[in-house]
């Protein structure tokens, strides 16, 4: 997915997930430029200086991780501490598949026209009560 900086000028993914720097302790990948460019091994580049790398780890078990939201996972004792890793290319301006839940996004359109059927059942309940009032009070 597409990165962005957020208001303290940290560089966070789509969901706002703030992207961490290889440095021990982590932290927050701070930008301050706007020329920004980003390497196939997670080498930060703004305005032509080196801001940091993305941290990028592996876990030895990923079927322990936890899930959070949608595309977030924490570690957990089971799964083990983070690696960080440097067998992986990024690839910058490049779209993947969407991480959309298709079941919830189907229950969202089943649940929208639902409720627009709810309502041009009330707008004909309407026009019908108008047409009696108007045919009424013209035979009185």
């Amino acid at each position: 997915g597409g990165f962005s900086l957020n208001n303290r000028q940290e560089m966070v993914s789509a969901d706002g997930s703030i992207l961490l720097d290889i440095g021990e302790p982590p932290r927050p990948l701070v930008i301050n430029g706007s020329e920004i460019k980003i390497n196939e091994r997670g080498v930060v580049v703004v305005d032509g200086v080196v801001a940091g790398q993305i941290r990028l780890v592996r876990f030895a078990d990923r079927q322990a991780l936890r899930k959070v939201g949608v595309c977030s996972f924490q570690a957990t004792k089971a799964s083990g501490t983070p690696q960080k890793v440097d067998d992986v290319t990024l690839h910058q301006e490049l779209k993947e598949l969407s991480n959309v839940d298709p079941l919830a996004s189907m229950v969202g359109l089943i649940e929208i026209s639902r409720q627009y059927e709810l309502q041009q059942k009330i707008m004909t309940s309407l026009g019908d009560v108008n047409r009696l009032a108007a045919t009424e009070i013209a035979a009185v």
